[in-house]
């Protein structure tokens, strides 16, 4: 039994067959790439956000080993954000071909 009413739109209809139209990879990889941009983009301002905080602490003359931690995670979530971001839109471009060649076979 599928969803029904307003339902429909909320609860997936679990007969429904997926859809087959020439741009619906296109159209997957697109909403990915947007929202994955969004996320980097929110990680890249906390990062430069650590970045002027490092660089307050040094005009402070706080010990080092401070100026150093903070430097260090600076780095660490940078880099993170741009291993995830690579990963994520690298597998959503080759699920995208690999859909579109599928269909272009069949």
């Amino acid at each position: 039994m599928g969803a029904t009413g307003l339902g429909r739109f909320w609860v997936q209809d679990s007969n429904k067959r997926e859809s087959e139209e020439w741009y619906d990879p296109i159209v997957e990889f697109a909403a990915h790439f947007i929202g994955a941009s969004a996320i980097f983009l929110m990680l890249g301002a906390v990062t430069t956000g650590l970045h002027f905080y490092v660089e307050w602490l040094k005009s402070l003359e706080v010990e080092p080993i401070f100026v150093h931690t903070f430097k260090g995670l600076e780095y660490f979530v940078f880099m993170t954000d741009v291993v995830l971001f690579v990963v994520y839109v690298g597998g959503s471009a080759i699920k995208a071909v690999l859909t579109m060649v599928k269909r272009w076979i069949s």
